[in-house]
């Protein structure tokens, strides 16, 4: 095995092809599943507020790791991939996932730590939850918020509200990202 400190990439070396030869060389399939759930855990604390929209590293980082024999459904998390992907509304990764084969049914850990600092403990109200049912809560906090506008509240459910981006749009991102989970085999369940 080669050492990272050996290894010469030239600057045109490209972050597929670095993120490749680390996988082949330095992971083995539990490092792989892991570093799924911990690459949309970091997209969901650099995204917040921002929710909705993917950026083309993770997809990218999301592709590469589920080729090299990551587990889609990796679950010694408090959420899986997918739980994470739908908590912020990436419609995109969400679809991804799903056609890689995740299980729209599959619940993290909820016997793993929760999350201890912020904004990942933001997640913590998902533990236990089916990604559909995280989709629903969205929706209807987006709903609660759109309402609270209109009556003269700002939102305060930390969905929508004042962040910059359009209540519609977000709405039928969600909207979407349900009809998929659905259509793949997801149920609106809590875990008991």
């Amino acid at each position: 095995m080669y050492a990272i400190s050996q290894v010469h990439f030239d600057k045109e070396a490209d972050r597929e092809d670095i993120l490749r030869f680390l996988c082949d060389q330095f992971f083995d399939h539990s490092d792989l599943s892991r570093s799924l759930v911990t690459v949309f855990e970091d997209h969901f604390s650099s995204l917040l507020g921002n929710r909705g929209h993917s950026h083309s590293n993770i997809d990218t980082t999301v592709d590469l790791l589920a080729i090299r024999g990551a587990d889609l459904d990796f679950d010694d998390r408090p959420l899986t991939a997918l739980q994470l992907a739908v908590a912020n509304a990436d419609l995109k990764n969400t679809s991804r996932l799903l056609d890689l084969g995740a299980e729209p049914k599959r619940i993290g850990n909820s016997k793993s730590p929760p999350y201890a600092t912020a904004p990942l403990s933001r997640l913590n109200r998902f533990r236990g939850q089916s990604p559909l049912r995280i989709c629903q809560v969205l929706i209807q906090e987006q709903r609660d918020d759109l309402e609270s506008e209109v009556n003269g509240v700002n939102g305060v459910n930390g969905v929508g509200g004042n962040d910059g981006h359009d209540e519609d749009d977000e709405d039928d991102v969600l909207e979407e990202i349900s009809q998929n989970l659905i259509q793949a085999g997801g149920e609106d369940s809590i875990e008991d």
